[in-house]
């Protein structure tokens, strides 16, 4: 509630949360309705950090059912081969129901989405998992350049070469049902996984309204005519300039794509991931048990007067981002 002992308002959090390198946070409890000071407080020092977007990946044994529950933050390359061998995991302990929790993940590389769904669904590469929808002029120079493929992309069976990896096999679970924790952070390539999935398998999502982003951008440099990048530029553009459809042509979902089961965080009583009794995650196990969803009410924030003016995350590079790297070969 705090910020180095000055009260946070909508007015200044941004400067007191986002423009200093260390502070101290003055910490509420929840009683009830209400929320006040409990006393406690946590200094902080920043430090530049790459997160690894796999929080967490376990199998849940659960009576006669062996479920794999991965939460996961971000759709990052530099990460692909460890995701890779998540599902490895997965495919070794015989799991038949996957869980993916992208309720905190705001999206990234379009490439990385299309490994994910290669190892949930299967990786038969003449399969169309999603198809780029430009203006008329920069779709008609890709067809001419790159040919109507360079539109489309495929699922595929092997993560590609990079400068540290060789080409790695994916491995695939080959299922036909997959069920998707969301919420309004769930955005751009956590949609698109969702959207590009939906003509192949049955999807529950578990959670509320995505944030409703379908559209890609690419990274434009100052690149000279070698294709250099010139070092005495520090910025860059990153233009929209795609819609992203299914198979079947599915888009411009702009509210978001609507759960199956309604579900929301219990702000009072947030658990940690992987707690059977935490509030999506049971509605989750309940469904594949066959036990009556409950409706268990949730504090939300609207009932403690509250709203959300934020979300940290934002400030990040490529937040609720869907890129392209570079066009005709993503």
């Amino acid at each position: 509630m705090k910020v180095n002992d000055q009260q946070l308002t909508v007015n200044n959090y941004q400067t007191l949360l986002f423009t200093n390198l260390s502070y101290t946070l003055s910490m509420a409890s929840i009683s009830g309705n209400y929320i006040s000071l409990n006393g406690k407080t946590v200094s902080i020092t920043a430090v530049k950090m790459q997160e690894n977007p796999i929080q967490l990946d376990t199998v849940l044994n659960i009576g006669n059912y062996k479920i794999g529950y991965l939460v996961y933050n971000g759709f990052n390359a530099l990460f692909d081969i460890q995701l890779n061998d998540v599902f490895k995991r997965f495919k070794d302990a015989g799991i038949e129901n996957l869980i993916i929790d992208l309720r905190y993940n705001g999206g990234g590389s379009v490439q990385t989405a299309k490994y994910l769904a290669s190892m949930i669904y299967g990786t038969s590469t003449s399969g169309v998992f999603l198809k780029g929808q430009y203006n008329s002029g920069l779709q008609d120079y890709i067809i001419k350049t790159d040919g109507a493929s360079a539109l489309i992309e495929n699922f595929t069976d092997k993560i590609e070469k990079t400068s540290t990896t060789p080409a790695t096999p994916i491995n695939t679970l080959n299922l036909s049902t997959l069920y998707v924790l969301t919420s309004d952070n769930t955005a751009s390539a956590s949609e698109l996984l969702i959207n590009g999935l939906k003509p192949y398998m049955q999807i529950f999502n578990v959670g509320i309204n995505t944030a409703g982003k379908y559209v890609g951008s690419i990274t434009i440099k100052d690149w000279d005519d070698k294709g250099n990048v010139n070092p005495n530029h520090k910025w860059a553009m990153q233009p929209t300039v795609v819609k992203i459809a299914n198979a079947n042509g599915v888009t411009d979902y702009v509210n978001g794509l609507t759960p199956d089961y309604l579900a929301e965080e219990d702000i009072a009583n947030l658990l940690p991931f992987g707690e059977q009794n935490e509030t999506l995650l049971r509605v989750v196990l309940n469904k594949i048990k066959g036990v009556p969803l409950d409706s268990k009410k949730s504090l939300k924030a609207e009932e403690l007067g509250l709203k959300k003016v934020f979300d940290s995350r934002d400030i990040r590079p490529f937040s609720k981002e869907m890129y392209f790297n570079p066009i005709g070969n993503n």
